[in-house]
């Protein structure tokens, strides 16, 4: 059945945002649209600069390009980057635009950054400036401006500056160490293993090139780039069949385009044994190729033994429906708010003591609020990091989208909510998918963007939490295969 045809017949939308979040993260790129105002004290005679171009290509198919340019200032580095991509999702057609503006010192760690992603009606923006030990963030989304704080154990790089660091170190095959880095998309430190490896040949554009291979790997997702003598990146390949290519700047943006391959269809998981999820009680999966270390695939209504995985769908009883909202004192890590499911701001708070007025059983806010997000949030497909108060005003948005505005409405409501992400069965299918958990003393999944409380046995949960936990779910893309072994 055609693609766009099979949404519009199930009537819901099945997307795999990790996909577009994988793309910049793997490429280390960091969204952003418009430039900085860099503060007086930053801006310098500049003493040395740089600018690459590339091609971003998945599987063989030009989809994009990104350019970056280094200079040197009075008190470090200026670093700027951008990233242009045309991509498919269930035969619509999505550009994402992204731009960053960074200031660091002499040993690339930063001091100042923005970004700004643009795609289609959705836009984000966030900047901050290193303070001591902390990172104090200016986020725009939804219309409204979010100012939230990180702590910070020591002044980390930005992700576009891991490179240029190593260019810095200079690069010897042999050298391995551990770089911390904030992640603007996810808002988080992380730690990323950088390693060189020794020379290999390699052809671009038919011309000859010997380069040093550079592998950075963290959360289990390994990138491969291949580095020249003058620190150069002439090729990097990253998960799931994307790869940048050095090209000149005519190239880069003119020469190469064609049919995009669609992101849903590359990325789901055919399955030998096709079933309907409705209605049954029971599933059995095996899950092959890949390490199952580190997901949560061992709780709650699911039991791992090995590669098998048995779901089990949670019956609601009376006590369940009987619980208030003032019940969980211990659950407040999942009432509070965070910087994308903002549901501390007034916004969201306002819109709930209308939704629920004063109803204090929280099966009954959960379905209400459940019903609401489900019939009122357009099921559009949509490349963006979500956001609670995004798509609280715009009304549209994947199920990555429904999941985060359902997460901030149940916390506002009082009641503990996680995002969980995994798998989802769709005519004989996996399809990459995100959906929420609410606490009525126990976990109990539901899922806004098919109505679903509880949600059917065929939804596999990885992991939960915000994007910083669910980046972890793209080491399995392309790789994951399922066998269906049973289902009552």
């Amino acid at each position: 059945m055609h693609m766009k045809r099979l949404y519009d017949t199930a009537g819901i939308i099945i997307v795999a945002c990790w996909i577009a979040l994988m793309s910049m993260l793997a490429m280390k790129q960091i969204t952003a649209f418009r430039p900085v105002q860099l503060e007086k004290q930053f801006i310098g005679s500049t003493v040395e600069s740089r600018q690459e171009w590339s091609g971003i290509y998945l599987k063989g198919s030009k989809i994009g390009y990104c350019s970056s340019e280094l200079k040197r200032i009075e008190e470090g580095y200026h670093i700027t980057e951008d990233v242009f991509m045309d991509l498919t999702v269930m035969d619509m057609p999505q550009r994402v635009q992204t731009h960053v503006n960074v200031v660091a010192d002499g040993d690339m760690r930063l001091q100042i950054f923005s970004f700004r992603l643009s795609s289609g009606v959705i836009s984000l923006s966030v900047s901050g400036t290193v303070q001591g030990q902390r990172m104090r963030l200016n986020i725009f989304t939804g219309g409204k401006h979010e100012w939230r704080e990180i702590p910070l154990k020591e002044p980390p790089v930005l992700t576009n500056s891991i490179r240029y660091l190593l260019l810095k170190r200079g690069i010897k095959p042999g050298m391995n160490y551990s770089q911390p880095f904030f992640d603007p998309l996810t808002l988080s430190t992380r730690t990323m293993q950088v390693q060189v490896l020794d020379k290999e040949h390699i052809e671009i554009n038919g011309l000859s090139h010997d380069c040093y291979k550079v592998q950075t790997s963290f959360q289990g997702m390994t990138t491969a780039s291949w580095v020249n003598e003058q620190g150069e990146t002439l090729r990097e390949e990253s998960p799931m069949g994307l790869v940048l290519v050095r090209e000149d700047r005519e190239q880069a943006m003119e020469k190469g385009w064609g049919e995009h391959p669609d992101l849903i269809a590359a990325s789901s998981i055919k399955v030998a044994r096709a079933f309907s999820a409705a209605g049954l009680s029971f599933l059995k999966l095996r899950l092959k190729n890949v390490s199952l270390d580190g997901f949560v695939l061992n709780e709650g209504r699911q039991s791992r033994t090995g590669d098998m995985v048995e779901i089990r769908r949670e019956d609601i009883s009376p006590d369940d429906m009987r619980q208030t909202i003032f019940s969980w004192p211990e659950m407040d890590p999942f009432l509070q708010a965070t910087a994308f499911i903002q549901s501390d701001n007034p916004v969201i708070l306002d819109f709930v003591k209308k939704q629920i007025g004063t109803e204090k059983n929280a099966y009954a806010v959960v379905r209400s609020l459940t019903g609401w997000v489900y019939a009122n949030i357009e099921k559009k497909p949509t490349l963006s990091i979500p956001s609670a108060l995004e798509v609280l005003a715009t009304k549209q948005g994947d199920c990555n989208e429904h999941a985060v505005l359902l997460a901030a409405l149940c916390r506002a409501a009082g009641v503990p909510c996680r995002v969980a992400a995994g798998l989802v069965h769709l005519n004989g299918s996996f399809f990459y998918h995100a959906w929420c958990e609410v606490y009525l003393g126990r976990w109990v999944s539901v899922d806004p963007t098919m109505d679903q409380f509880p949600a059917d046995v065929s939804h596999v949960k990885f992991v939960d939490g915000d994007l910083e936990n669910q980046i972890s779910i793209l080491r399995l893309i392309g790789k994951l295969e399922i066998d269906v072994l049973e289902f009552l």
